[in-house]
């Protein structure tokens, strides 16, 4: 008699204060998931995997906007479109008429040959460092293909995000390769958490892997970032920087 006066916990934060649940989404069953206020409110704003789920895999943009989907998680299960050549589009690009014609097939991150800075005086140009940071695993995972920056290098080195926003941004390697990617923040619990997206091919290019560093400067003569890849055996920068 007493476990049927039990109240039934949160399903995702496990609180069983809450004298009335609200409904989630639908399990695999059909019923509806139990959650608390807070977790429901987080759910019902969109909010929910950026904020309990930002380190799981399973992370893709939506080909049109770049608004990063959870997909196979049955949380997200009806927030996006799969295409049959591959890739996503989320509910809202969906239901626009700007994809008609639009082949979606193409990943979401891409490189642009720009002039060899090898045969360039810009390479003889000073480059001011801003910070390092050594890959992690989560990092380093080909099927996200996103890197966490660290909060106050974001902040002071980055362009202002907010919210779901999602900022372009062309990067510089030492080979004098652009790469477009993108840069955005995640609400998560009280604070956000600031990745850039779409590394994929650069990934792959610089054969990247846990345990490397990357090292990130400011090209004094444009205010463009470069991105630096060292190996754990690699000896120092690769380009002059300032003192």
């Amino acid at each position: 008699m007493g476990d049927s006066l039990k109240i039934k916990p949160c399903f995702n934060c496990k609180d069983s204060s809450s004298v009335k649940l609200m409904n989630g989404w639908k399990d695999s069953t059909g019923e509806y998931v139990p959650l608390c206020y807070n977790c429901c409110s987080i759910y019902k704003a969109g909010q929910f995997c950026e904020m309990f789920h930002s380190d799981e895999d399973g992370w893709r943009d939506c080909e049109s906007c770049k608004q990063l989907i959870h997909c196979g998680c049955i949380v997200s299960l009806s927030d996006y479109m799969m295409h049959d050549s591959g890739g996503i589009t989320c509910n809202k690009c969906s239901d626009t008429n700007s994809l008609l014609g639009r082949d979606c097939s193409n990943d979401e991150s891409h490189s642009t040959d720009v002039t060899d800075l090898t045969n360039d005086t810009d390479l003889k140009s000073v480059l001011t460092p801003l910070f390092e940071k050594v890959v992690s695993t989560t990092d380093s995972n080909l099927k996200t293909s996103r890197m966490r920056i660290p909060r106050n290098y974001a902040t002071a080195h980055f362009p202002e995000v907010t919210g779901t926003e999602v900022v372009p941004l062309n990067i510089i390697d030492t080979d004098g390769k652009e790469w477009g990617v993108y840069f955005r923040c995640w609400p998560h619990y009280n604070k956000a958490t600031y990745v850039m997206t779409g590394l994929k091919d650069f990934y792959v290019s610089k054969n990247l892997q846990a345990g490397d560093t990357v090292a990130f400067y400011r090209r004094d003569t444009d205010g463009k970032i470069v991105m630096e890849l060292r190996k754990p055996s690699d000896q120092g920068p690769v380009w002059p920087c300032a003192k």
